[in-house]
């Protein structure tokens, strides 16, 4: 009798390691989940921010974008492409093109996101690059 409550005892206390291992496990993945939800305040100022920032450098690259333009538009009418700053300017006309285009791409995947759509500021544009 003796050995069968030992028996009893040991498989006790496996079931209760197991009991709690289990809950700690729960709430590690009940946790994971908490944060990839609107409840989560970082996440949420992160996303703020991040929509504010992307439409900064989006209106940047806009603006060298356009000067880029105007400087190869002058030089254009003086020597044309034999100028050696031509080739610059084309460089870089068509590198903040492609920023331009990847900054819109990120701007308007971050749109669809339903949660991430709630905490962009009304004042900015619901897509970019269009």
């Amino acid at each position: 009798m003796r050995t069968f409550g030992h028996i009893c005892l040991v498989m006790l206390f496996f079931a209760m390691g197991w009991a709690i291992s289990a809950t700690v496990k729960g709430c590690g993945v009940a946790n994971e989940a908490l944060d990839k939800t609107i409840l989560n305040v970082d996440k949420n100022i992160y996303s703020y921010e991040q929509f504010y920032q992307k439409a900064s450098q989006y209106e940047q690259y806009h603006n060298q974008l356009k000067d880029a333009e105007w400087r190869l538009r002058g030089l254009s009418q003086e020597n044309g492409d034999r100028d050696p700053k031509y080739g610059s300017i084309l460089s870089e006309i068509e590198g903040c093109r492609n920023m331009m285009y990847r900054i819109a791409a990120d701007y308007n995947a971050m749109s669809q996101v339903g949660y991430q759509k709630i905490w962009k500021d009304k004042g900015l544009p619901e897509r970019l690059g269009q």
